[in-house]
């Protein structure tokens, strides 16, 4: 809502410097792609985002090292929750410093019951909405073809049709 984020800005005494920043990419043609969408969308707003490519070892170098401002970048982050634990842990990948975070997943791996893990999904949940540790922009979905050589069982709505590969005949 540009309107509604322009007025919380105005209202927000901000200098012009902390309103420019450095977004990083992959070279890649989506990314490039995304990133002038959300470019022109914060330049609406009154922010300026420069975009670098980078490749993505030099990306995830500069994610450990938390030597960046911003990067744009996919993630995949199920279909459990090790992924999102190795990444937003402060002893994961990405060395986020965040103590609710880090209390909701130790819930999570600490777990002993189902009712344990369902709370503890919440409370991640809850920590990430008080305080997230990134901008998440949208979901990437792919495209599946299966040749009709395979007998390929069911698979539940909204789920990977690779999600039962072992099963396929």
């Amino acid at each position: 809502d540009a309107k509604q984020a322009s007025q919380l800005l105005s209202t927000t005494p901000s200098a012009a410097s902390n309103r420019r920043f450095t977004c990083l990419i992959r070279p890649d043609a989506v990314a490039e792609r995304v990133a002038l969408l959300v470019k022109h969308q914060l330049l609406a707003i009154g922010f300026d985002m420069s975009i670098q490519e980078l490749p993505v070892d030099k990306q995830i170098e500069a994610l450990r090292s938390g030597q960046f401002e911003a990067v744009l970048t996919e993630m995949v982050s199920g279909p459990t929750l090790l992924r999102p634990y190795q990444l937003w842990h402060s002893n994961g990948y990405l060395h986020v410093n965040n103590a609710s975070i880090d209390a909701a997943l130790d819930e999570l791996r600490y777990s002993t019951s189902d009712d344990d893990y369902l709370k503890a999904v919440a409370g991640f949940q809850q920590a990430t909405v008080d305080d997230p540790p990134a901008i998440f922009l949208a979901r990437v979905e792919r495209a599946r073809a299966v040749s009709k050589a395979f007998d390929v069982p069911p698979v539940e709505p909204g789920r990977d049709i690779l999600a039962n590969l072992r099963l396929w005949k």
